[in-house]
């Protein structure tokens, strides 16, 4: 009800007293006039907080990038970092280089020279069709005759690189795989001599194999073997090995050491040896020997240079963006 609408009835109230007396003969007092404050029935405007004024509850800043980029402890290595691929392969191989350059150098490398010299005996004992088993301190046991059940292992482990390989999207297990089958292949269908092409694979393995170790560095591998952090042990291992190997048959290629012949357990000598089968048993020259040691060895550090060039142009580009 508005000021106006009251005033009206401040007056229609004043003429009915009136009336009232008129009618009644006596003095009716009369009511205090209604008096409004307008002013005061103008309605007021709430005040009401500035929004500045209201503290909300701060919540803790969101991890970044750049510390979500630092490994936790726990975590997965990362496989990708430019610095160690850039360093980790150099620096284990000029270490061993060192090692191996004296006598006791040599001397302290021959436990891990011996386990790739026995898994490469058993390695194309299995690729010619024959169950092996490598013994730690230097000897491996093959079977005389070849098995379908050997063959049908080397395609086992074959197919499961394959699938681990697909699963993962890592091409290194599917090269592993291809490698496999064509050696496969080979020992199996061209090779004639099995037993020459075992004995032959010991001291091959020495270089061969640890160059592998050193070049699967920088692939991924499947996610159970957790390649991330046994590569680390895996790069000293191979470039140990192989640098005691170059510098075993390239000493005797120079006259400056005697062929290894002679079992590890037995006498230079004594019949017993790798060597000293080829040369009495199957007919292979000890200098041809020796000369084909020396080129797979420098083959296979060509392919170990190559690769690493690849990798540290990269990991250079990447620290060079990383700077800008």
């Amino acid at each position: 009800m508005g000021a106006d609408e009251l005033e009206d009835l401040d007056d229609l109230d004043a003429e009915a007293r009136r009336m009232h007396a008129e009618l009644s003969g006596r003095d009716v007092p009369t009511a205090p006039a209604l008096e409004l404050d307008v002013d005061a029935m103008r309605p007021v405007a709430r005040r009401t907080p500035s929004v500045a004024l209201v503290r909300a509850p701060v919540a803790p800043p969101a991890p970044t990038i750049a510390r979500m980029e630092r490994p936790l402890v726990g975590s997965r290595l990362a496989h990708d970092d430019p610095m160690s691929r850039l360093v980790t392969l150099p620096l284990a191989f000029i270490l061993c280089a060192l090692l191996v350059s004296t006598d006791l150098g040599r001397l302290l490398a021959t436990p891990i020279s011996i386990q790739f010299h026995e898994l490469g005996h058993a390695l194309v004992a299995f690729l010619t069709g024959r169950f092996a088993l490598p013994m730690p301190w230097g000897f491996t046991f093959w079977s005389a005759e070849p098995s379908l059940a050997a063959h049908l292992m080397v395609m086992l482990v074959s197919t499961l690189l394959v699938l681990r390989g697909l699963q993962e999207r890592a091409p290194f297990p599917l090269a592993l795989a291809l490698g496999l089958e064509l050696a496969h292949a080979f020992f199996a269908l061209v090779v004639r001599d099995d037993e020459a092409a075992i004995l032959l694979a010991g001291g091959a393995a020495e270089l061969v194999l640890p160059g592998l170790a050193m070049v699967s560095f920088y692939f991924r591998m499947p996610d159970r073997v957790r390649w991330d952090f046994f590569r680390f042990l895996v790069v000293p291992a191979g470039a140990v090995a192989y640098c005691a190997g170059m510098r075993l048959w390239l000493s005797v290629l120079a006259g400056r050491m005697s062929a290894p012949l002679g079992s590890l357990l037995g006498l230079p000598g004594d019949g017993s040896g790798d060597l000293d089968r080829l040369v009495h048993d199957h007919g292979y020259a000890l200098g041809a020997i020796v000369r084909g040691n020396v080129t797979l060895g420098i083959f296979v550090g060509a392919i170990v240079f190559v690769v690493y060039g690849v990798f540290a142009l990269r990991a250079l580009a990447t620290l060079r963006a990383e700077l800008r």
